[in-house]
């Protein structure tokens, strides 16, 4: 289950910065970047091959730039943001968003996970703090009620027209 928040990013706005106050303000259990158009004017992706050792390289992208993705998670524990940009003759670059500032707009639709949480704990096989997801069994249990509770719900009122068509 998931609720979902629009976030409008406006000319001169960091898309990262602008994710932490989202975080620090709505404190969610785990959250979703689920779509997002916009465009930037420029953006810091550190591209593909990092390991803890060795950061890779990081790329300064400058120019006007539509988003054609950006896609991650969310939690109080920390960002983990991809972006695809495109530039004027249509060529991308993608990788790990270090920070990007708006053109124009970023419209941006985040989910808010309802029966877990997203933590970020650091993964000695990777060097980095990775995502550990956590179930509340309690919102698990609680939502499997409501979804049982319903069916018997439609149950009882498909019976009740039937037995009223017997009846009359």
């Amino acid at each position: 289950m998931a609720t979902f928040h629009a976030l409008r990013l406006v000319p001169g706005d960091e898309i990262m910065s602008s994710f932490r106050s989202w975080v620090s303000e709505q404190q969610p259990r785990g959250a979703f970047v689920a779509t997002t158009v916009g465009s930037v004017t420029e953006a810091k992706i550190r591209l593909a091959h990092a390991t803890a050792e060795n950061k890779n390289e990081i790329v300064t992208v400058r120019g006007c730039h539509e988003i054609t993705s950006l896609v991650g998670t969310l939690s109080v524990d920390g960002l983990h943001i991809h972006i695809t940009l495109s530039d004027k003759d249509g060529k991308c670059i993608g990788g790990h968003l270090i920070e990007a500032k708006i053109f124009t707009t970023a419209e941006v639709l985040l989910g808010c996970l309802q029966s877990c949480s997203l933590r970020r704990e650091h993964d000695s096989r990777t060097g980095f703090d990775e995502m550990v997801v956590k179930e509340d069994p309690f919102v698990v249990r609680w939502s499997r009620f409501v979804w049982q509770g319903a069916v018997f719900a439609c149950l009882g009122a498909a019976l009740a027209i039937a037995m009223q068509r017997y009846v009359n």
